[in-house]
């Protein structure tokens, strides 16, 4: 989500210093614009290499754990980050303009089937151990 934001902020600064730099041509603004765009690199490069060592690392645990259930979700990581900051742009937007409205999830209408956990062995009774206090 920094990513997004932050490229937008220091596109809205470099634009209000290049219209500073157009209407008044000082060297000192030269510089301040030079600086915003090595900002604007630094942090492209900075969130870049932030976003592969996390799919690295979850690639990496996937492939340890022999668990190739999550590969789809490691490849599809770079998708889910832009998607999430601008759900999160939304949802401040109408905290802003509605603050009293709720986006209600419809829960259960996944296609996919519902998880029952396995029957226990027959004769297995399962109960916990507790130990009474002043009983052997």
């Amino acid at each position: 989500m920094t990513f997004i934001t932050g490229i937008i902020g220091i596109a809205m600064v470099a634009i209000f210093l290049g219209f500073m730099l157009w209407w008044v041509p000082a060297p000192p603004l030269i510089v301040i614009m030079v600086s915003v765009m090595a900002l604007l690199i630094y942090d492209f490069v900075l969130a870049l290499s932030g976003y592969t060592v996390a799919m690295l690392a979850s690639l990496t645990a996937s492939g340890l754990s022999r668990n190739w259930s999550h590969l789809r979700a490691a490849l599809t990581m770079p998708f889910y980050w832009p998607l999430s900051t601008i759900a999160a742009c939304v949802a401040f937007f109408d905290l802003l303009v509605r603050p009293h409205h709720w986006w209600k999830t419809a829960h259960g209408v996944s296609l996919r089937r519902r998880y029952s956990a396995p029957a226990p062995a027959k004769g297995h009774v399962w109960a916990p151990k507790v130990a009474l206090r002043g009983r052997a």
